[in-house]
């Protein structure tokens, strides 16, 4: 049976995590991911994942390595592989022999590709307006600025 003092505590953590950061965080980027991906099939990409835009938005025009995608998206090579495996099915990028490194690939978009992520940059306006037009542009703003503020103290 729980004593007054462990009630007590149950309901500090309960008020703490009505603000949490991290909690908060994870199910505003939660929400995000969810409306992106609705937005994705209203425009024909019903296969679309945050995860597919996320990889190739970080593909250089010239193409990339697994190992500059790894890193740039700070995820491990072997999930960089699986999901390359995934996009690669779905046709929207195409694998190239590296022209030093027999081991490497160079991975480059597909016109199906770009279109995604032609789409994908559209989507992303569109959900900034939709957060703007609920909070407030400067709430907004005050929100990517202190992201921002963050990531680059890292």
């Amino acid at each position: 049976m729980a004593t007054e003092s462990d009630l007590e505590q149950f309901g500090m953590l309960q008020k703490m995590r009505e603000r949490s950061i991290i909690r908060l965080s994870k199910l505003f980027f939660i929400s995000l991911t969810d409306r992106a991906e609705v937005l994705a099939r209203e425009q024909g990409f019903p296969e679309m994942k945050m995860i597919y835009f996320g990889f190739m938005a970080n593909l250089h025009p010239d193409g990339s390595t697994s190992k500059e995608i790894s890193e740039r998206m700070r995820v491990s090579k072997q999930a960089i592989s699986k999901l390359i495996q995934e996009i690669e099915q779905l046709g929207f990028i195409e694998l190239h022999p590296h022209q030093t490194d027999r081991r490497a690939s160079v991975i480059r978009l597909t016109e199906k590709g770009n279109d995604l992520l032609n789409a994908g940059l559209k989507i992303s306006e569109q959900i900034k307006l939709e957060v703007a037009e609920k909070v407030g542009k400067k709430s907004m703003d005050a929100m990517i600025d202190t992201m921002k503020l963050w990531l680059e103290g890292k």
